[in-house]
């Protein structure tokens, strides 16, 4: 077996020497870089598609995935590089990865996430398991770390006997892991997924909530304002924050009288960010000096069973759509066509009609103006938790 001559493992190796720089790009995406990778007529095609009742989740679920594993890909090649350099690089590894990450900057994730993931840590982790993560505290959670990692692979071995995996690279060398390798491994995969997940969540949440809420009301013939100018009636904005709580969008209906949108692709595992939704907004708001009657409609993916969030939204006077039903423009144009008197084409159309007007109206929908406004955050650290869907 052809094998690589090692080094003795200096006291000062930078962990992120090993990462590959071709994954680094997989740490950097943010809300515009992931439009311009989609594309605007694939971000179109994503955007119509959940006019017309499908799952956003359904469309992004397969980006995530393809992310996820290129960043695992990383991270193995991080491992099999380190092991190929020095003699006791995976004795060292989560060594390096404590003190990368005492030494780096928060805002930097090219060197904090992998640090982060060879200790087996996300950032939420480091917030609640660290408090904070300082380094005494981070030096105490390492011992206990690499104590735990030991017993998981000793215990390993026990259970489903001993096992050496010998990985070829391409210059003929070989890396050789047993379970005490595959344990450092596996442990650094599983923390890069919640971290990637719980980023891409928060970014897909925040780019959709606009691309969505500002193409509806778009096909259904309102108009973005023109940045810097005062709205006109039937022009709508995108974020405000006209009273203690903000919203995601606004309509000026007519002088005085205001439509007023919170958006959420929030599933059925997430009913108490509904009802949270529901108490949010006043009746009369105020702008620029101006007192508005306010109509407030919350749009979300699925409305909780058990009759507590209608009962809510009932005593609230705000209106409650499903993304989950088909059509659902076809509500919101008839519940803003009763509430003003608006004569809207997608009120009281069928489903051929409202398809059909949808298809119609996509390509000229501005969507690179709903986000070139505001930046969209790059990738938050926000942990997946495992549930089905999460607001922001």
């Amino acid at each position: 077996m052809k094998r690589r001559v090692v080094r003795e493992s200096p006291a000062d190796t930078p962990l992120s020497q090993f990462f590959p720089e071709a994954a680094t790009p997989l740490l950097l995406g943010s809300g515009r870089a992931f439009l311009a990778r989609l594309g605007e007529e694939a971000a179109r095609s994503v955007v119509e598609g959940v006019l017309l009742g499908e799952n956003v989740k359904s469309r992004t679920e397969p980006l995530t995935r393809r992310r996820l594993v290129q960043v695992n890909g990383a991270l193995l090649a991080m491992f099999v590089g380190g092991m190929r350099s020095e003699r006791d690089f995976m004795g060292n590894v989560v060594s390096y990865a404590e003190r990368q990450l005492n030494s780096t900057s928060t805002s930097d994730k090219v060197l904090r996430w992998p640090a982060q993931w060879v200790l087996g840590l996300t950032q939420k982790q480091i917030q609640n398991v660290l408090r904070g993560g300082n380094t005494e505290a981070l030096s105490a959670y390492k011992d206990l770390y690499q104590d735990a990692l030991a017993d998981a692979s000793a215990k390993c071995a026990e259970l489903f006997g001993p096992i050496r995996l010998s990985i070829s690279v391409e210059n003929g060398s070989e890396v050789e892991m047993g379970w005490a390798e595959l344990a450092r491994v596996f442990s650094a995969i599983g923390a890069s997924t919640l971290a990637i997940r719980g980023s891409e969540k928060s970014m897909y949440g925040k780019l959709f909530e606009r691309l969505v809420l500002g193409s509806c009301l778009s096909v259904l013939g309102f108009r973005i304002v023109e940045p810097g100018k005062a709205p006109e009636v039937g022009e709508f904005w995108l974020s405000d924050s006209m009273d203690e709580r903000e919203c995601d969008a606004t309509i000026l209906i007519k002088p005085g009288h205001v439509a007023r949108f919170d958006l959420g692709f929030i599933g059925k595992g997430n009913p108490e960010i509904v009802l949270d939704k529901l108490s949010r907004y006043a009746r009369e708001v105020d702008r620029d000096g101006v007192r508005h009657s306010s109509l407030s409609i919350v749009v979300v993916d699925h409305v909780p069973s058990g009759g507590a969030a209608m009962a809510l939204a009932a005593v609230s006077q705000t209106q409650v759509i499903q993304m989950s039903m088909s059509l659902w423009p076809r509500e919101l144009a008839n519940i803003l066509s009763d509430a003003y008197g608006l004569d809207l084409p997608f009120a009281h159309a069928n489903d051929a009609e409202v398809r059909r007007l949808v298809s119609r109206e996509m390509p000229n929908v501005p969507i690179l103006q709903f986000v070139s406004e505001v930046a969209i955050p790059a990738d938050d650290d926000s942990e997946d938790n495992g549930t089905e869907d999460a607001d922001r």
